[in-house]
């Protein structure tokens, strides 16, 4: 037998050897926050342990997803230290802020080792593997890769009020609880300051926000089903410049990009409220088309949206640029008329 063909033999046997060590100590992969009760606007960390067997490339995200309530506050921080067998245990951690009140929810995402088969570039890891960029990273079901899930976890966000106070109803303290001559004005001179940029950022972000529709009713006119459109589609190219498939944030791309379809739709008609989820706006338009145009696309996109959101799939990051291009030619081709 060549030598060629005894290599490709082995190449298949020298994989499963790397992985069976990841097999094993599956029970050392653990997922966790720094902390189970924060804050508004606390910053806390979901934290990760990860076995890699030598010889192995690492692909894990720089960012956790962004969402509604929660907000990553910078890019993952991580280490690896030596296992005495070879190989190396790698810890991310990353760095979050929670907002709103109550159980407050940290997605998932998934972690991909495989053997680097010695092409890998990347920092180097004890035990001669190396990190992967994550934009390069393989996809589920890819030969010879180990998916490990990150689960979604809960953090418990103190609320602001308890409810007690709010039961008993919040009003303003008199003004001799307040007023006096005892207070440290330094502190309170960067206290007046805070609240004055905090306000400035608030004020502009409403702005930025009410701004279509305040354009609208100094007009006169409510949204145009040609307005709609056009208002959607610089929304979905916007999405396509920041980038977010090329970064990884697939999450946060699927997220965004349905949302544009919803409100696209409650814009053409109210009936359809931005409220429902993807499937539910998918149930009722199954029945209707917009002058025949095709509606197969939308369907399969919107649907594929569902369940990246809810972390049972992670697209890669061309499928994440097709997808949001997907929506944009249905948008573009569905004229601006009204269901």
């Amino acid at each position: 037998m060549s030598a060629r063909a005894v290599l490709r033999m082995s190449g298949p046997m020298l994989a499963c050897a790397l992985l069976s060590p990841a097999l094993a100590a599956q029970s050392t992969f653990q997922a966790r926050l720094s902390a189970d009760t924060v804050d508004v606007g606390e910053v806390f960390e979901l934290r990760v342990r990860v076995p890699i067997p030598a010889g192995s490339v690492v692909h894990f995200p720089d960012t956790v997803a962004t969402t509604e309530v929660l907000e990553s506050v910078g890019p993952v921080r991580w280490s690896a230290e030596p296992e005495p067998a070879g190989g190396a245990t790698l810890t991310l951690a990353y760095p979050v802020m929670a907002y709103g009140a109550g159980m407050v929810p940290v997605p998932g995402f998934d972690v991909f080792v495989s053997p680097s088969g010695g092409g890998g570039e990347g920092a180097l890891l004890p035990g001669g593997s190396v990190v992967g960029a994550w934009n390069a990273a393989p996809t589920r079901g890819a030969a010879y890769v180990r998916p490990l899930r990150v689960p979604r976890r809960g953090v418990w966000v103190t609320p602001v009020f308890t409810p007690e106070q709010v039961e008993a109803g919040i009003e303003p303290m008199p003004s001799a609880d307040v007023l006096g001559s005892s207070w440290h004005w330094p502190s309170a001179a960067a206290g007046l300051l805070f609240t004055s940029l905090l306000a400035v950022v608030v004020v502009r972000t409403a702005r930025a926000r009410m701004e279509p529709r305040a354009r609208s009713a100094r007009d006169g006119t409510p949204w145009t089903p040609q307005a709609s459109r056009q208002h959607a589609l610089a929304e979905l190219d916007r999405l396509l410049e920041e980038g977010l498939h090329a970064n990884g944030r697939t999450h946060e791309l699927y997220t965004r990009s349905s949302s544009v379809v919803r409100h696209y739709v409650k814009r053409l008609n109210p009936e359809y409220s931005a409220a429902f989820t993807s499937s539910e706006l998918m149930g009722r338009l199954g029945a209707r088309r917009t002058n025949r145009h095709e509606s197969a696309a939308l369907f399969e996109q919107m649907g594929t949206a569902e369940v990246v959101k809810f972390g049972r799939l992670r697209p890669g990051s061309r499928e994440a640029e097709a997808h949001v291009r997907s929506l944009r030619a249905w948008v573009e081709g569905s004229g601006g008329t009204p269901w």
